[in-house]
């Protein structure tokens, strides 16, 4: 044993065989102490040190037991978190051998100097008292945390989660916090991963009552509402098991959901010396990366796509920052023996928020789980009884529609397009002045056919080129991915014509150029889509003659390649719809009268904005 000599001012050893004999103990142990310092206990091989081990060791003691000696410090807290365990292990059993009875009381010893041991003694004259009462002092928050404990703490919309202690808490030096670092088990679409939070414990004087605490020993919770524990252990497996149910749903359609209730978006506010031309409502609303992180709840009931991989991918720009209601976590990407849980202990501790989309708010989203719902079934009714078009309009759109729908299976039109695998998509230009119905389209058909509508606005792109190509990749991603309605509002902005005096950003943007093309020409792609679809020939003969004697009733009426084999497309979809198989003129006619309507009402749209620029440059 080493002893504190006054006198000397000096540490010293006493020999080993007169600190044995003192103590009585019988194993290869040394108590040593230093006033006004700390204690230590040092552990040989022996039959004391075996006992101990096999309480000691497992995953979740926070001192190495595995070694052939065992030095251990104070405040001891291996031994304290392991305390009621050992001090019935000390209690001598009939039927021992001598020598374990003898290492049970040199237990006994090493319990009773950790009890005297400096900083502990207001602890265990406490301990009974403020346990009844379940209450704790400030300085003794690490004996209710022990490593592997679980904890019931309120993460998202106030709902309760179970994690698990990484680590006891600890307070820096000056600081009047404590650090309590915990687990849990979140999903990124395709496994679970363990995520950490930092819970921050403020100073406080006095005792607090231990479910008063930002996070709580599971052990310590308190019938609530006749929830008590077994019941929400139950109800908390349950909603684990729907929360990884929703973060695997088979991509595309299978993601979308109804939802109904508050959900939390993270907003960013702008950087001061931003330029609002250099980015887009779409960037500022993830990028966390800006000044301040702004949180946003808002009540909704619509749809939603649960998608945690795109989240984590576009929402975080890489994965910089994960939210838990309003509260930072961080992924673990090192695989630790401890996270090795069983399934029923990740559904425990699965969160109750999953990530992903929000239609109605067009923002990523926490989502609470008991509130995702299957989505609403295919509705025909807003489209064919609410939706006010032109007869040969929803005509030509529900065909349109239809038909692509069921390409899926097999069937529906025909690919035109020689190379495998393009031209499958289904583009629809809507136009007209406001309030005429072109969002309400697009509403009835994402209904009609049970698919995600995702609208983005210009501001949500941004005018920026290069950026604005991004954030279109992204769109176009995310389309594709959920199998998507996508409705991109106010285009016209990237359908006018160049302009040398304008933005060069602005003129950036329109790439599309109408490559004008001869009579004879447009008749020569004619007859050659036409073939594509397997029409006969008299038929085709019969096409060509009434498309030249179109065109020649609207001289200004120009169509480019990718134009007429959309006119075709259409019409072989029209056709479809009626129950026939070959193309006719009607079906080719009507599709080119929409066309033109809308040839003519684009190039007054660009006219007046052309005009307007004009306008605002004369000095007069």
């Amino acid at each position: 044993m080493s002893k504190y000599n006054e006198k000397t001012g000096l540490v010293e050893d006493i020999p080993m065989d007169k600190a044995l004999k003192e103590e009585g103990t019988k194993s290869e142990c040394i108590l040593r102490y230093v006033e006004n310092a700390h204690h230590e206990i040092d552990l040989g091989p022996g039959p004391l040190l075996d006992l101990m081990k096999e309480v000691m060791v497992d995953n979740n003691v926070d001192q190495t037991w595995t070694g052939r000696n065992v030095n251990l410090s104070s405040p001891f807290m291996s031994l304290v978190h392991k305390w009621d365990i050992l001090k019935k292990v000390a209690i001598e059993e009939e039927g021992d051998s001598t020598e374990r009875n003898e290492a049970r009381a040199d237990l006994t010893k090493v319990l009773d100097f950790v009890q005297r041991s400096k900083g502990l003694e207001a602890y265990f004259k406490n301990r009974e008292s403020h346990r009844s009462s379940q209450v704790i002092e400030y300085d003794y928050l690490w004996t209710i945390f022990p490593t592997g404990t679980e904890v019931i703490t309120s993460t998202f919309m106030e709902d309760k989660q179970v994690m698990i202690v990484s680590a006891p808490p600890h307070k820096y030096v000056a600081e009047k916090t404590q650090s309590l670092v915990c687990w849990y088990y979140d999903h990124d679409g395709a496994e679970w991963i363990v995520a950490q939070r930092i819970f921050e414990i403020e100073e406080y004087h006095g005792t607090k009552t231990i479910d008063a605490l930002p996070c709580y020993p599971l052990d310590c919770h308190k019938n609530d509402n006749g929830d008590n524990l077994e019941k929400l252990k139950r109800r908390l497996t349950t909603r684990g098991k729907r929360f990884k149910e929703l973060c695997t749903a088979k991509a595309g359609i299978g993601q979308m959901f109804d939802y109904t209730g508050q959900l939390l978006s993270v907003e960013s506010a702008f950087r001061k010396n931003d330029n609002a031309d250099e980015q887009s409502s779409y960037q500022s609303s993830v990028n966390h990366n800006a000044d301040y992180v702004v949180f946003k709840k808002h009540s909704v009931d619509g749809s939603i796509q649960v998608d945690p991989k795109s989240y984590l991918e576009q929402a975080l720009l890489g994965g910089e920052d994960l939210w838990l209601g309003e509260h930072e976590v961080y992924f673990s990407l090192i695989k630790e023996k401890r996270y090795d849980i069983s399934e029923e202990k990740k559904f425990l501790c699965a969160p109750p928020r999953v990530l992903g989309w929000s239609s109605v708010h067009k923002h990523w989203c926490q989502f609470r789980v008991d509130q995702v719902k299957q989505a609403r079934i295919a509705n025909d009714a807003i489209f064919d009884n609410e939706l006010q078009l032109e007869d040969k309009v929803k005509k030509m759109i529900k065909a349109l529609v239809t038909q692509h729908n069921s390409q899926k299976g097999g069937k529906g039109v025909q690919n035109p397009d020689l190379i495998e695998g393009k031209g499958r998509g289904l583009v629809i230009m809507l136009h007209g002045p406001p309030g005429v119905g072109k969002t309400l389209t697009a509403e009835a058909i994402a209904e009609k056919t049970s698919r995600p509508l995702l609208i983005v606005s210009v501001a949500q792109i941004g005018l920026n080129a290069s950026k604005a190509e991004r954030n279109l990749e992204r769109m176009f991603e995310l389309a594709s991915r959920w199998e998507a309605i996508l409705l991109v509002d106010e285009a016209d902005v990237f359908l006018e014509t160049r302009d040398t005096q304008a933005n060069p950003n602005r003129n950036a943007l329109v790439s599309v150029r109408f490559d004008e093309l001869t009579q004879t020409q447009m008749e020569s792609i004619l007859k050659t889509t036409l073939k594509r679809f397997d029409v006969e020939e008299l038929d085709i003969e019969e096409i060509t003659d009434s498309f030249q004697n179109y065109l020649a009733d609207s001289p200004r009426f120009k169509l480019n390649g990718r134009e007429i084999r959309n006119v075709v497309f259409s019409a072989h979809a029209m056709a479809l719809s009626e129950g026939k198989e070959s193309i006719r003129w009607n079906h080719i006619r009507d599709v080119l009268r929409v066309t033109r309507e809308f040839q003519e009402q684009l190039k007054n749209i660009t006219d007046k904005q052309r005009y307007a620029r004009e306008a605002s440059k004369d000095p007069e």
